[in-house]
């Protein structure tokens, strides 16, 4: 499925005679982007022609009464060459040639089932799309039928044709063509911007999930032996209190979410990611020999840690709200007693990660990544509140 943009003649014809019009470099260099051929058909291009030789040959003509009224005042004789029409017209199209090139605008031929002109004449009496409502408009016609013609013969890809013509605009978009979108030269600038947008949103969203993908492949050592320091690190501010427990065992790192990412410095072969990683560790805790035999608590114990009580015993730090109403929940539903010693432990912890990649010329895709710098963003922290593992009621 390909994108089109077909040129009106409007859209190269400029308020001074260039055969490098800058609208056309401005949409061609910007369709590049999207991957999109940018076209004229051969009629327009036949326009484009005749229309800067007959304002070249008006420019002459204004001269040449300057030249007089000149002579008119000042008695005296300016040479001025003739006006070579045939002349100008085969080196603008050659500069015109020149510029479609660089700009890879494809030129496309007329149609080879064009109506014949029997049934263009009646076509036009008939005052019939895509003539107008006065039958007179007979080269837009025949242009509106390339553009018809290259529609059919895509029926999957957009096509767009733009022109500054307000009448013609009307009649392309009342030819009621399913993969045609008529505009004027403004819109479709705003149009490919738009798919630039969208087309580089996906390709960093894809790119995000390719160096995903490559660090669960690859990297994932590295990541845990980073983890592996970082909840140690926290570990008596995740699960208990003061010095009760110790750390037995870290098991593998297994990442949940990636987020945040950011690309910069891209290029042909390599591009700099930043990358926010949440992972989850399976950590195995000791519980203290002391807790062991001081047995089950009451949940008015259990819950005095949201009071600030020192003498109280539970896992992990309840400050937030969310915390706090979970414990007034379980204080509605019962008074008994609690056992909340356990010793698996899931801690979730949140790691940025710039990282150096390389990538295949031929294929876009990611080769290697090298790890430039991993920082803790946020304290790591045991999610959920009671792990799997816990059975929380009342003692018997």
């Amino acid at each position: 499925m390909g994108l089109k943009i077909i040129l009106d003649s409007n859209v190269f014809v400029e308020s001074s005679i260039t055969a490098q019009p800058i609208a056309v470099t401005s949409i061609a260099s910007r369709a590049a982007f999207i991957d999109a051929s940018v076209c004229l058909t051969e009629g327009t291009y036949a326009e484009v022609l005749a229309k800067n030789v007959e304002r070249f040959r008006k420019n002459i003509s204004d001269l040449e009464k300057s030249k007089l009224a000149y002579e008119n005042e000042i008695c005296g004789k300016l040479k001025i060459d003739t006006f070579n029409a045939e002349r100008f017209k085969n080196e603008f199209e050659t500069k015109f040639q020149i510029f479609l090139r660089k700009n890879k605008t494809e030129v496309i031929k007329f149609p080879t089932n064009l109506p014949n002109h029997n049934d263009l004449f009646h076509m036009a009496v008939e005052k019939k799309l895509p003539f107008d409502s006065k039958g007179n408009n007979f080269r837009d016609a025949i242009i509106a039928f390339t553009v018809i013609d290259v529609c059919t013969a895509n029926p999957k890809s957009e096509i767009f044709f733009v022109t500054k013509d307000k009448e013609f605009l009307r009649i392309m978009s009342d030819l009621k063509v399913d993969n045609l979108v008529s505009c004027d030269d403004v819109k479709i600038q705003e149009i490919i911007e738009s798919k630039i947008d969208k087309r580089q949103s996906e390709k960093i969203e894809n790119r995000k999930l390719e160096l995903y993908q490559f660090i669960l492949e690859n990297k994932m050592d590295e990541l845990f032996q980073y983890s592996v320091t970082n909840a140690k690190f926290n570990v008596n501010k995740i699960l208990v209190r003061g010095e009760l427990t110790s750390v037995k065992e870290i098991k593998g790192l297994e990442l949940e979410a990636v987020e945040n990412f950011e690309v910069v410095n891209e290029t042909q072969r390599s591009f700099l990611a930043t990358i926010r990683l949440v992972g989850e560790l399976n950590i195995t805790v000791e519980t203290s020999q002391a807790i062991k035999e001081a047995g089950p608590r009451t949940l008015s114990q259990l819950a005095g840690i949201v009071q600030g009580d020192p003498n109280s015993l539970m896992i992990g730090e309840v400050k937030s709200k969310q915390g706090i109403g979970i414990w007034e929940e379980m204080h509605r539903q019962t008074t008994g007693y609690y056992n909340l010693f356990h010793e698996d432990q899931t801690v979730v912890v949140f790691l940025r990660v710039k990282c150096e990649v390389e990538t295949d010329p031929a294929t876009d895709k990611i080769v290697k990544a090298n790890f430039i710098a991993i920082d803790q963003v946020e304290r790591a922290r045991r999610i959920p509140m009671f792990p799997k593992s816990v059975t929380i009621k009342p003692n018997e």
